[in-house]
């Protein structure tokens, strides 16, 4: 497919620097009806290669067209999740803690993204009302998981007043 294309570009090419460079009379006619003729010739060879048998409709498509670049792949989804995240956090202001940090680790597998862990750092958060750390840590990963379709066990939370860490590894 490369090489048609390649060849009919360069017919093309011939053709118009001729009829620039050549000079009005009987040869610029006869030259420019050649090269008019071969052109068209360039262009429809595929079809004698079609009928004569030589043409072989899979090998001229390139295998590469189809394939995915799994490094584009994952910073769309990695994207995707970045938005999730501020998401996250808006939704977590909106219930009174202001300024939590939320970050999601992802597993890629080809063109599937996997939640891998979600922590959830109260360390430069203000909580408002007066609630006890384990009803905030109860509260935040079933928002969370209610948030992300995933199970609580996903659900990490640092940062809290007393205690060093609250989440389980899963």
């Amino acid at each position: 497919m490369k090489n048609w294309i390649v060849r009919v570009v360069a017919a093309a090419l011939i053709f118009i620097l001729s009829e620039v460079l050549l000079v009005e009379g009987k040869v610029k006619k006869y030259v420019v009806g050649f090269l008019k003729l071969a052109l068209v010739f360039c262009i429809i060879s595929p079809v004698f290669q079609l009928f004569s048998g030589e043409f072989d409709l899979f090998s001229n498509i390139d295998n590469n067209v189809n394939a995915v670049d799994d490094g584009f792949v994952e910073s769309v989804l990695r994207r995707r999740y970045d938005l999730v995240e501020k998401n996250l956090e808006r939704g977590l202001e909106q219930a009174g803690y202001e300024g939590v940090d939320v970050s999601i680790d992802l597993y890629f597998e080809g063109e599937v993204a996997e939640i891998q862990r979600i922590r959830v750092d109260f360390q430069n958060a203000v909580i408002n009302g007066q609630k006890d750390n384990t009803i905030i840590i109860a509260e935040v990963k079933k928002t969370v998981s209610a948030f992300l379709g995933v199970g609580e066990n996903k659900t990490e939370v640092y940062g809290l007043p007393g205690k060093e860490t609250q989440g389980d590894s899963g």
